[in-house]
Formats: structure tokens, C-alpha cells, sequence
């Protein structure tokens, strides 16, 4: 089963006399079938649309579930298509050395310490089978569990992560993270330098050169939980919709 949905169709929400869908246009979706075909053989992933799932439903969760197939490549650090708990330490530990932290620091340990809770909250509802590995499915089921259908658990589990990243990327403590940080945070998850440069772009919403950190918790959450085409935390990895990222069985970062 395919991750990414392929560059076929999703669809116009009415015919082609009422203009494009909205929400195709925000998700840079194209608009390329009619109401009737909508109706009758609307494919996201290899799935057939089922019965009483409208279409921006389906556009719905072609992006959120984009938005966790680009969250799967980050993790997946060996690239062997499962994850698993070293997979989240060594992202960790690669965060703090493209940031040139001392691994001993407050904050270098907080950060470790924190993607290990997020990975423990993480485990109990993704990993179906209780093997210590995480398969994309898995992934996929278990992160809207643990993050959309339990909001609670964000606050609990994956905002101390998120809180402990941008704080080691805040080098001089003044509550903002510069371009230079910001390019360092992500070379360490693997995206381009071009997505990099988009993201910060998209995010720097005064211009000013920095971001804050309570702003880029914001955009972490939206980014893992937001269903909304337009929300602003939907880049904070750049264009996930490029054309180049994936590969045909895996995202390329």
C-alpha cells in the first residue's frame, strides 16, 4: 500500500462550472474530476472513498496523513521502514550535535530525556502487536490516537519534546530561534535546505529574522494535529507536497 497518495486525482468538491475546490487549491491538490466521478471512484492511497466520507474529509486526511509519512521518514533513521526507540534517540542525538551542544548539558539531557517519554506514550498506542517496532501503518493509526483523538496526551507526551527541541535551538536563551538554528534543526531531521528556507519563510510571519519558541510549539502541534488546509504549522517542513519527495516506496529527506 502506497504512503504518499500519487499525483493522480482527489478532486473538485462540485462540478467543474463552480469553480475549483477550495481545498484542493490550499493542499495544491489538482482539480480533476467531476461530482459524479467524485461519487463513483474517488481513490486516495490505494482506498476507494467509502460510503458517506465527503470529499474534503478525504482531503482531510490526505494531509494529515502526508503530514505523518514526513514525521515516519524523519524518525526512521536507519531507513529500514520500522521505527524504533533508537531510531528516536538517534534523532535526538542528532539534533543536538547539528546544534553543537554538549551532549552533558541541562538541555541536551532534557531534550534526550523527553523524545524518551514521547516515545514510551508513543509505543502504547501505535505499536499494535507490542514488538518494540513500528510499522507505517501502525504509525499512521497510532498518531491520531495519541495526538488528535487525545489531546490531552499532546500536552502530556510530545509538548515537552517539542518545548525541549526549540529550547536547544534557542542558543542565548532570549525565547527566539534564528534562521541559523532553524536551518541546524532541520539538516538534523533531514530536510532540504530549499524546504528549509520556504519553512522558515512561511513561519517568520513579522519578517523580523526570528521565531519564538512559544510560536514554534504552535507550529509543532498544528503540524501533528491541525486538519486545517491553512493552518500556518502545516510548513513547518517546507513543501510537503513537492513533487521530488517521494520515492515510490518511502519519503525522501
Amino acid at each position: 500500500m502506497p504512503l504518499i497518495r500519487e499525483n493522480t486525482v482527489l478532486a473538485e468538491m462540485a462540478s467543474p462550472a463552480s469553480g475549483p475546490c477550495a481545498h484542493c487549491s490550499s493542499l495544491a491538490i489538482p482539480a480533476a474530476t467531476s461530482r459524479r466521478r467524485i461519487q463513483s471512484a474517488v481513490i486516495v492511497r490505494g482506498h476507494r472513498r467509502e460510503s458517506g466520507v465527503t470529499v474534503v474529509e478525504l482531503l482531510q486526511r490526505d494531509l494529515i496523513e502526508r503530514k505523518y509519512d514526513v514525521c515516519f521518514g524523519h524518525g526512521d533513521q536507519n531507513g529500514d521502514g520500522i521505527l524504533e526507540m533508537a531510531d528516536c534517540i538517534a534523532l535526538g542525538a542528532r539534533v543536538i550535535a547539528y546544534l553543537e551542544e554538549p551532549f552533558d548539558s541541562p538541555k541536551a539531557l532534557e531534550l534526550l530525556r523527553s523524545f524518551g517519554q514521547f516515545w514510551q506514550h508513543l509505543t502504547g498506542k501505535l505499536d499494535a502487536d507490542h514488538d518494540g517496532k513500528i510499522t507505517p501503518e501502525e504509525f499512521r493509526e497510532g498518531m491520531r490516537q495519541a495526538w488528535i483523538d487525545d489531546p490531552g496526551g499532546f500536552e502530556t507526551a510530545f509538548r515537552p519534546a517539542a518545548q525541549a527541541l526549540w529550547n536547544l535551538c534557542d542558543k542565548n536563551d532570549n525565547g527566539t530561534v534564528g534562521a541559523e538554528e532553524f536551518a541546524r534543526f532541520h539538516k538534523a531531521f533531514g530536510t532540504s535546505e530549499e524546504n528549509s528556507r520556504i519553512s522558515f519563510e512561511k513561519l517568520d510571519v513579522n519578517g523580523n529574522g526570528n521565531l519564538s519558541v512559544d510560536e514554534l510549539v504552535a507550529a509543532w502541534k498544528e503540524f501533528y494535529t491541525s486538519l486545517d488546509p491553512d493552518a500556518r504549522g502545516n510548513w513547518l517542513f517546507g513543501d510537503i507536497w513537492e513533487k521530488d519527495i517521494w520515492d515510490g516506496t518511502r519519503v525522501k529527506l
